[in-house]
């Protein structure tokens, strides 16, 4: 129950942030800085709810595995599209 406070507070408080990159940005005509966090937030998001299990797989000492197909079929097409906006 903890874990699902703090990822809420996380996502709060990062659309908190973001609403307040746009509106600077408006008022000075500079939307890279929202640019920038609108691509990096929802990796932040991923990292964060992926961390409890990454903290078991340690513990227990699994081997990491990477799934090149996972990352072909949806990593580089969500990158293009990403990049692209």
């Amino acid at each position: 129950m903890v874990w699902t406070i703090v990822v809420g507070l996380i996502i709060y408080f990062g659309m908190k942030y973001q609403y307040y990159l746009n509106e600077a940005g408006k008022r000075e005509f500079d939307l890279i800085p929202l640019a920038k966090f609108v691509a990096v937030f929802p990796v932040v998001i991923g990292l964060v709810l992926r961390l409890p299990k990454l903290i078991i797989e340690i513990r227990e000492k699994k081997q990491w595995t990477f799934d090149w197909i996972k990352f072909v079929v949806i990593g580089i097409p969500s990158l293009y599209i990403i990049v692209m906006s």
